[in-house]
């Protein structure tokens, strides 16, 4: 459901001019045929996931992440997350800032690759609708178990 300020922005958009549409966060919902393109994925999201890691001794690390991502509709993202771990003590966390790119297809798949400042790389595949106001992810990385959703706000 689009807030009221998104609403609005979406009837001045309309208004004014189809190159405005393409650039507020109501892009989604212009999607051609309800289907997703990469500006379903627009404006800012607040999210959380849980899961754990899995060490070479097969010692499993629980871990639970909270964030929030600036997605530009072209690809692009920027964000900060802050994890903790666990060991049954408890744990200090920090936040680390990131950038990264994603693209999404017709079928409202998201594929999404992060860096964060201490360059590591994160991979995800995601879902979305085709109004982008949520969607759910897994990441993929070697080693990881972990799933999690985003909402935009």
């Amino acid at each position: 459901m689009l807030t009221n300020t998104i609403k609005q922005a979406c009837a001045a958009a309309i208004i004014v001019g189809a190159p405005l549409l393409a650039l507020s966060p109501c892009a989604a919902a212009a999607a051609p045929n309800g289907r997703c393109y990469v500006g379903t994925v627009l404006g800012t999201y607040t999210y959380s996931y849980t899961g754990f890691t899995i060490a070479i001794d097969h010692t499993q690390t629980p871990f639970a992440t909270v964030g929030v991502a600036s997605y530009d509709g072209q690809g692009n993202t920027r964000g900060e997350s802050t994890t903790t771990t666990t060991d049954g003590k408890q744990a200090s966390a920090r936040a680390v800032p990131y950038t990264g790119t994603y693209t999404v297809t017709s079928d409202c798949r998201v594929r999404e690759t992060d860096t964060d400042i201490n360059g590591v790389v994160y991979h995800y595949f995601e879902y979305t609708g085709p109004n982008g106001t949520s969607f759910t992810f897994v990441e993929i990385d070697p080693n990881v178990v972990a799933t999690g959703t985003e909402t935009r706000d």
